[in-house]
């Protein structure tokens, strides 16, 4: 025969269950986290960062506990747009998710590093994710590196400039 559990005791078991959930659900997370092949940051409501996986850590240039906390406005970095000119803190993705409660998708921002000379260039897509009151609880960022793509695309731009030069030099000098 079993024994009866007290109220006491089965209350207790349900939170060991409920607390093993929550840390493989955890676990789970994490390591899909660090699978992805891209740069991810979970934000809280405020904008400070709460969570970010090794490839968001080496493309920003900061350990996890560097990245822990970092708020929107860091001397870390700065976000341009894609002209090259600073992008104001309010353009920032997660600064508009926080304002608009809507997602942004496949924004092309440069990361300006402190300790580097080129800009990083991401796709950067932001998502809020609410809880069951509607309330906004956290926004994951992801981003890809696609500064290779800008660099062929600039390339490219010089290379059609100077031609088209060099064909209207060549029909003075023919003329």
């Amino acid at each position: 025969m079993s024994k009866r559990l007290t109220y006491e005791e089965l209350e207790q078991r349900v939170r060991e269950l409920e607390a093993s959930k929550t840390l493989r659900g955890q676990s789970n997370i994490d390591e899909l986290l660090e699978s992805i092949q891209a740069g991810v940051v979970v934000h809280g409501r405020d904008g400070t960062v709460i969570k970010s996986n090794a490839i968001a850590q080496i493309m920003l240039g900061l350990t996890h506990k560097q990245m822990l906390g970092k708020e929107l406005i860091d001397p870390a970095w700065t976000f341009l747009r894609e002209d090259g000119s600073p992008l104001p803190v309010e353009e920032y993705p997660v600064s508009r998710v926080i304002a608009t409660k809507k997602p942004v998708h496949n924004l092309v921002v440069g990361i300006q590093r402190s300790d580097r000379a080129e800009p990083l260039w991401v796709l950067d897509t932001a998502i809020p994710e609410f809880n069951e009151n509607s309330h906004l609880i956290q926004i994951v960022t992801s981003f890809a590196d696609i500064s290779a793509l800008k660099k062929s695309e600039e390339q490219y731009r010089n290379l059609f400039e100077n031609t088209m030069q060099e064909v209207h030099l060549w029909q003075l000098v023919r003329d």
